[in-house]
């Protein structure tokens, strides 16, 4: 069976500003931006006074699949920054963010709503065992949201941030990005898929 490492096409971060209230932070995106930078930041942080919430989204041209059957999916990631008062771990998440692709201020809300609500896929790693410029594969992730014939979409954020915990001091993780300048930390899906069966039958002249 075929493997294809598929880095994303794009990475975008969503976030909360400066929010003396929790409930806020996590409920209110302020800016947006797609990373040509280098890296990403996710967070679930407090700063004396403030909290912060950042949230990433990432998707992949998974058209290459063509008609095949997806069997395995994992996600390798690449820490460049960590700031960990606590730890934590992080979720890939099934944020069908589709609809609010390419992202604007207009629609910003709903995709940060929705890498909130959606449901967790897999842990990518917690802090605690992360390696700085470390690629690291997550758990296995689920074949059947993987779109053999189009675009594969995805979020990540914070375990406590799911889980609505107030963090009492600072955790950022700064997740290296399609526009990183090394091959090797770039965000990449990596997929195992089947090959479509059935016989062949040839006409003998």
């Amino acid at each position: 069976m075929p493997t294809v490492n598929i880095v994303a096409s794009a990475m975008w971060q969503l976030s909360s500003a400066e929010e003396l209230l929790y409930a806020t932070a996590r409920s209110t995106s302020d800016s947006h931006s797609q990373m040509t930078t280098a890296s990403g930041t996710l967070s679930n942080s407090f700063v004396l006074p403030s909290y912060y919430v950042n949230r990433l989204l990432l998707k992949f041209d998974t058209s290459i699949i063509g008609a095949g059957k997806v069997t395995a999916v994992k996600l390798t990631l690449t820490p460049t920054s960590i700031a960990n008062s606590y730890n934590d771990d992080v979720q890939i998440v099934q944020h069908n963010w589709s609809g609010q692709d390419p992202v604007s201020a207009g629609n910003r809300e709903a995709a940060y709503d929705g890498a909130l609500a959606a449901a967790t896929d897999a842990i990518w790693s917690n802090t605690a065992n992360l390696s700085l410029n470390t690629p690291t594969p997550s758990a296995a992730l689920s074949p059947e949201w993987v779109v053999v014939n189009g675009t594969t979409y995805y979020a990540v954020r914070m375990a406590t941030d799911k889980s609505n915990t107030a963090p009492t001091s600072d955790l950022d993780v700064d997740i290296a990005a399609p526009a990183n300048g090394t091959v090797a930390y770039l965000p990449t899906l990596n997929v195992t898929y089947s090959l479509p069966g059935g016989r062949r039958w040839w006409r003998k002249d």
